[in-house]
């Protein structure tokens, strides 16, 4: 919620132009921690007792349903750079808004399983989030700005839609009461972060190296992700989660 509150940085401390072309790295190195996270929640969904066939049904029903999300809501697209070439007006800024208070509902629900499965995972997951949201609100509020929305308003909408992530955490720990469910909540949640990646920053990484040409940039950003994330793995390593059934066999023995 406090990255909904990044443009009061580039427009009260005027850091915008100091900040600007550095703000799509953010994304990219939020790329390599997504990307880390949902290869631990795949592994982990073993270890939970999914087989191959489920798992990829469960990632696939993730792809559908946040896909479906998206079409449900026209026009509410997401910026990740502050210049655009095109203009907007109040119409287009509530759409943008209504479309991101539904998509900061689902990053609540992706955040409880990847907790559940590990607190590294779950901070790490809160970091990406935070940077991919840092890119997001900064160009979402010039959005606003532009559709003339005062400076305190556009903060203060930003701020509260941002709130509506503590929504998506209650559904998720509501959900995650029922321990069979936990399986597929963090298979689902593995898929949220793959959408996210293949949907969102890589399409945004490659339209800012194409416009750019800073492959080099993105490349270093993307790999300090993927490190960051992998040493992380190997220096705080976590205990898996048993399944219902190896907890069955546990009691057993």
């Amino acid at each position: 919620m406090t990255a909904s509150l990044a443009g009061v940085f580039f427009v009260w401390f005027g850091l915008g132009p100091k900040l600007q072309k550095y703000l799509v790295y953010l994304a990219t190195f939020s790329m390599g921690i997504f990307a880390v996270i949902a290869y631990s929640l795949v592994e982990e969904t073993v270890h939970l007792g999914l087989n191959t066939t489920e798992l990829i049904f469960y990632i696939v029903s993730s792809f559908a349903i946040l896909e479906l999300a998206s079409h449900l809501i026209p026009n509410a697209h997401h910026h990740h750079e502050i210049d655009h070439d095109h203009q907007h007006n109040k119409i287009d800024a509530r759409r943008m808004i209504f479309g991101d208070a539904i998509h900061n509902i689902g990053d609540g629900i992706l955040l409880v399983p990847a907790f559940i499965t590990s607190p590294i995972f779950g901070l790490s997951a809160t970091l990406g989030i935070f940077l991919h949201e840092v890119v997001q609100e900064v160009s979402e509020f010039f959005v606003m700005k532009e559709a003339g929305f005062e400076t305190k308003k556009a903060l203060l909408i930003n701020f509260i839609t941002a709130g509506t992530i503590l929504i998506g955490i209650i559904l998720g720990l509501f959900l995650t009461q029922a321990e069979q469910l936990i399986p597929p909540l963090v298979a689902l949640s593995a898929g949220g972060f793959i959408y996210v990646i293949i949907r969102d920053l890589a399409p945004h990484m490659w339209r800012n190296i194409r416009s750019q040409h800073n492959s080099l940039h993105h490349l270093a950003a993307l790999v300090a992700g993927l490190a960051i994330m992998i040493s992380l793995n190997f220096v705080l390593p976590h205990e898996h989660l048993e399944s219902e059934q190896e907890t069955n066999n546990s009691i057993e023995s």
